[in-house]
């Protein structure tokens, strides 16, 4: 009689062998669900700005930014108007600010950084011819609780940088100093008052920010970072007006842009202050990306019935009210917006650009591809 062998597969093997297919798809599932779950997560991060604050009016300004839970604050300058060469004066000045309830709130939950615009530096208009600027800065620093061993504090000038992880990014933050080392102003030749006091200052040896603080520009703009967050007391890309900015100096707003040019950075955004009305003005490069210059002035002094300046970089129309200014970092799985917010008194936002952050990046150049 032929033995026939068995194939050793019991009613058992067959119920596992049934299961265990479904179990590694329910497995697969979930892991597909996880992975989806993991890029689908979002990170958010907001900065939150502003510049031009009268310290003895109202200033509703902090509380409703710290409604809106910051994680940064950047004072762009005007953060307090203490024209005066008495150097008691300038620190009572500060004081009334540091003793207001609603700043006192703000201040203990968000971090501030801060430069400084012609008010706080001391006078109005004021640059390098200003006598008293050492004692500003060491007043300026007190307030802001600057650490008496800081590189700081050891070189001329307030500028400086900080980095930030924000949202998952490194982001970098740089304070330029426009006041301490910038030169003369040229008066413009007008009878009419309706377009500012000066003309662009043609001579090349004047400088706005001084060989140091170019030499320490560029060498930050070179280092690495996802995002760049500079900040301008004065507005980086106004032209028309007769104000103060950048193109009263055209020599020097060149050489930023050469220098930018010059160093490969990318992922700008310039903030600014001092004009009493808020704006957002955007301009192409010769390297392919846009740059920003987001213009957030006055806190508690915005100007409704100012002139209504021509600005060709200018992509809403100007707001004049009181405001303050926001830069939202949304990274859902690796996909970055940057969300551009000017905002009302009342909190309401009056001016939007929501900006991929891959459009602030500049196209690899085949050297890069390599």
């Amino acid at each position: 009689m032929k033995r026939t062998r068995k194939s050793g597969i019991t009613p058992v093997h067959r119920r596992i062998a049934w299961i265990l297919p479904a179990c590694c798809a329910v497995i697969m599932a979930g892991c597909r669900a996880g992975r989806t779950a993991e890029s689908q997560q979002v990170h958010t991060a907001r900065i939150a700005f502003g510049s031009c604050l009268k310290v003895d009016e109202e200033q509703p300004v902090w509380d409703i930014m710290r409604s809106r839970y910051p994680d940064l604050f950047i004072f762009l300058g005007d953060n307090v108007y203490a024209d005066t060469r008495d150097t008691e004066q300038m620190r009572a000045t500060y004081a009334l600010l540091g003793t207001r309830p609603e700043y006192i709130r703000f201040k203990e939950e968000v971090p501030i950084l801060a430069t400084w615009d012609d008010h706080d530096y001391g006078e109005n208009d004021a640059g390098a011819e200003y006598p008293m600027k050492q004692e500003s800065k060491e007043i300026f620093l007190d307030f802001f609780n600057e650490p008496v061993n800081s590189l700081r504090r050891r070189h001329p000038g307030i500028y400086h940088d900080r980095r930030i992880e924000l949202a998952g990014l490194d982001v970098q933050f740089i304070l330029l100093d426009t006041r301490t080392f910038r030169g003369p102003l040229v008066p413009r030749n007008s009878s009419t008052g309706d377009g500012g006091p000066y003309t662009a200052n043609e001579d090349t040896t004047t400088t706005l920010l001084g060989d140091d603080q170019w030499y320490w520009l560029g060498q930050r703009l070179r280092e690495p970072a996802d995002l760049r967050i500079i900040a301008s007391s004065i507005q980086v890309l106004a032209e028309e007006h007769h104000w103060e900015k950048w193109m009263n100096f055209p020599h020097e707003r060149k050489q930023l842009l050469q220098v930018m040019d010059d160093t490969g950075a990318d992922g700008v955004i310039f903030l600014s202050g001092d004009r009493h009305h808020s704006e957002i003005s955007r301009m192409e490069t010769a390297w392919g990306v846009p740059l920003y210059d987001v213009t957030s002035s006055g806190m508690n002094c915005g100007m409704p019935d100012k002139f209504i300046e021509p600005n060709r970089y200018r992509v809403h129309e100007m707001f004049r009210e009181d405001s303050f200014g926001t830069i939202t970092i949304e990274n859902r799985g690796g996909m970055v917006t940057v969300s551009i917010g000017l905002h009302s008194i009342d909190g309401t936002r009056v001016r939007q650009e929501r900006v991929p952050i891959s459009s602030l990046r500049r196209p690899a150049t085949p050297r890069e591809n390599r």
